[in-house]
């Protein structure tokens, strides 16, 4: 049985009539009933400040039904009705190989664009010194959502900038 994608990249859509997606990975017999479906839904946004990361249900509901579907050399922002979604699999990963993958995420695109503000090697000490920048940088936004407790034992916690935005 296929599984789907909300990538449309060298994919053909589940449903013939619905070309904004889910769209199926290979063409191996389509289930019956469900297709299970790969979506970032919001994604992430590691420059966004103050709670610009925060998404309500709705918002998130919506997100969850677009992608992206590769037109020739163009990529065509996509949306399908979320309505035919009739359940879900929330997939969780470690914490820490999320904050990892934002971080060669983030190395690879501004590496791609020359980044000049770009400070950080492809190395453990890179990541570090990103996560501590990343530390300061949310330490207000933290601080005004945490107790002094709180934000006392997360000065322990490396990148912690970075994990708050999984929790609120």
């Amino acid at each position: 049985t296929t599984t789907g994608t909300n990538y449309g990249f060298l994919s053909l859509p589940f449903v013939s009539d619905v070309r904004n997606g889910p769209f199926a990975h290979n063409d191996l017999p389509h289930p019956r009933k469900y297709l299970l479906t790969t979506t970032y839904c919001t994604g992430f946004c590691i420059d966004c400040e103050d709670g610009m990361y925060l998404y309500d249900r709705d918002d998130f509901r919506e997100a969850c039904a677009t992608g992206l579907l590769l037109n020739g050399h163009e990529k065509l922002a996509v949306r399908y009705d979320p309505d035919i979604v009739n359940k879900a699999v929330h997939l969780f990963r470690n914490p820490i190989e999320n904050i990892i993958t934002r971080f060669q995420d983030e190395y690879n695109m501004r590496i791609s664009k020359n980044d000049p503000d770009w400070l950080y090697n492809n190395d453990e000490y890179g990541f570090r010194q990103w996560c501590r920048d990343l530390d300061a940088r949310f330490a207000k936004v933290e601080s005004r959502w945490n107790d002094e407790r709180v934000s006392h034992l997360a000065k322990h916690v490396p990148c912690h900038g970075a994990l708050y935005q999984y929790v609120v």
